[in-house]
């Protein structure tokens, strides 16, 4: 589960980056732990994690370590985007409303 955290600036996620494990649910309350850090919240600020649960999350120095994977040459990334969003065919025709 993720667990909101405050608005710092208009850059800060809604919710912290690093999932934490539920140990106990009641009612509308629910405990989760992360390492030696057990936090108890409501319910509402919660958000369900679909991604692998890890126990030890790595923490860059700083964001400058931070690495991300380029595509490998010849990959064809354009093509998933045209897959997701079709095309509209009838754009800059006007409609037909007399049955011309």
């Amino acid at each position: 589960m993720l667990v909101k955290q405050k608005k710092k600036n208009k850059y800060t996620t809604m919710f912290r980056p690093q999932p934490y494990k539920v140990i106990n649910v009641r009612y509308s309350r629910v405990i989760a732990q992360r390492g030696d850090h057990v936090i108890t919240r409501n319910v509402s600020h919660f958000k369900k994690f679909s991604g692998a649960y890890r126990e030890t999350v790595p923490n860059p120095e700083s964001e400058d370590d931070i690495t991300i994977a380029a595509p490998q040459a010849g990959q064809d990334n354009d093509q998933d985007i045209e897959d997701r969003y079709p095309l509209r065919a009838n754009r800059g025709v006007p409609p037909d409303f007399y049955g011309r």
